[in-house]
């Protein structure tokens, strides 16, 4: 440190982003349609690195590029699961707060089948919330739900709701079970895959006591198979729901249901698409 610069506590560091793109009340307006925004923004910035670390008179980076922007690469994904856990709970939260406008829901079942979940009231997250003027009691009952990161789980926290349709298909919970390894993975073992978690994944096992990073696609990669993902979860909720919803509802109502199961993306392109990104 240079002689007489002053040190700060880790907290002065943090800046307050008052020109977000994505906030919290965007995904409990939309869920949907905020995590696929943000999964573009993270594809674009990732992109900008690509496109703007130098490279050799070959178009190829040098070793320090090639090595920092696997950094970056690897770094972003922790983010990108980050935001989907938000979806997910938020899409939860705010389907628990539109129950009120369903012709049938029993809420004592609801909570039974939660309680078979480990489903238990943190004391501390509901005395955060004391003054707040909170508006989505779904909010806080997302907050203290465990288990966000396995699609099994979650499937069942939907199914509390009374519909019959898993959230996530099998190949949804299959391509999660991946991504949320290889989070865990980064964030708690140095982005190095253990024995033990190789094997809860058969297609990880040959990596296992590996360190790892991924190749120059891998974001916008996961942000395009985030789209039809994203999209067919999302309706397979909305479908069952508007199955026991009550009739002749308020426009206003209506209006704010119908934006809350919204799936649209900066990119509709990548709802469709099958091939791969060409990201060099």
């Amino acid at each position: 440190m240079a002689k007489g610069r002053k040190e700060k506590d880790f907290y002065k560091y943090i800046i307050v982003n008052n020109k977000a793109k994505i906030t919290h009340s965007d995904y409990y307006k939309s869920p949907a349609k905020a995590f696929l925004e943000y999964t573009v923004l993270a594809h674009a910035a990732v992109e900008y690195c690509i496109n703007n670390f130098p490279r050799t008179k070959h178009a190829r980076f040098n070793s320090a590029g090639e090595a920092n922007l696997r950094q970056i690469i690897t770094a972003f994904l922790p983010a990108v699961m980050g935001h989907f856990e938000t979806y997910q709970k938020m899409l939860f939260a705010g389907v628990f707060d539109f129950t009120i406008h369903l012709k049938f829901f029993d809420v004592r079942d609801f909570f039974k089948r939660l309680e078979k979940q480990n489903f238990a009231v943190d004391g501390g997250i509901l005395a955060a919330y004391r003054g707040e003027n909170v508006t989505s009691v779904g909010v806080i009952l997302a907050d203290n739900l465990p288990g966000w990161h396995n699609p099994v789980i979650v499937n069942n926290y939907f199914k509390a709701f009374g519909f019959s349709i898993n959230f996530f298909d099998k190949d949804a919970g299959d391509k999660l079970k991946i991504l949320w390894q290889l989070r865990h993975s980064i964030v708690h073992t140095g982005s190095t895959l253990t024995l033990p978690d190789s094997y809860k994944v058969p297609e990880l096992k040959r990596f296992s006591e590996k360190n790892f990073t991924f190749d120059n696609r891998f974001i916008s990669e996961v942000a395009r198979k985030f789209h039809p993902l994203v999209d067919n979860s999302t309706k397979r909720i909305e479908e069952s729901f508007r199955k026991t919803m009550k009739d002749s509802l308020e426009p206003g109502v209506l209006d704010k249901i119908n934006k809350f199961f919204t799936v649209e993306s900066p990119n509709n392109s990548w709802f469709n698409r099958s091939s791969e990104l060409d990201v060099q």
